[in-house]
């Protein structure tokens, strides 16, 4: 339940401020002023956060609604090969004992195979890494050369206003790189 309160603070809290820019861009546009760039770019990184929140977490959306169902599947079948194996080591151990080598070496290949079913259920079962998606690492990577093209390349044709459309797409991509990495609650 928690995180589904955090999620829902963290939609709010953005949301609400972009509200009060959206409040404040009208108050300053009815006494007569332009907002400031630095105003946009703000409202942009807010904006872009707002929709990298409400997307799916990366690891959420790749596994699915039943992404929790097949790990703990597997995390069971690999238990259950686990236990075979143990089983089948136990018969080959007590056919060796009894001197029947046939039998010793069909159960040994047995718990050979049911430890490499038990390994790659257990696999299966991890987690994938990270959870950052391409798109994260994209959205990074606008933001990156949109700023390194303002920082350290000044083409001819960079004009003004395409520089301030520059800053304010940056930030809007960061934000929503960095809402993308908030994770969504888990729906029970």
């Amino acid at each position: 339940m928690r995180d589904k309160v955090g999620y829902h603070i963290a939609v709010g809290g953005v949301g609400l401020a972009l509200v009060a820019f959206a409040i404040s861009a009208g108050v300053t546009f009815a006494t007569g002023h332009q907002p400031t760039q630095d105003f946009w770019t703000i409202a942009s990184g807010l904006a872009g956060a707002l929709v990298g929140i409400l997307a799916p977490t990366p690891s959420a959306a790749k596994a699915g609604p039943a992404g929790a169902h097949a790990v703990q599947a597997h995390e069971e079948a690999a238990a259950a090969a686990s236990q075979r194996a143990a089983m089948s080591r136990t018969k080959a151990e007590q056919a060796a004992a009894q001197n029947n080598p046939a039998a010793a070496a069909a159960a040994s290949r047995e718990a050979d195979l049911a430890a490499q079913i038990a390994e790659t259920h257990a696999q299966a079962a991890k987690p994938g890494g990270l959870p950052v998606s391409a798109s994260v690492l994209v959205l990074l990577l606008i933001a990156a050369g949109c700023l390194s093209m303002l920082l350290f390349f000044h083409p001819e044709h960079l004009t003004h206003e395409l520089a301030k459309q520059l800053q304010a797409f940056a930030a809007a991509a960061a934000g929503g790189a960095i809402g993308m990495l908030v994770p969504s609650p888990a729906s029970k």
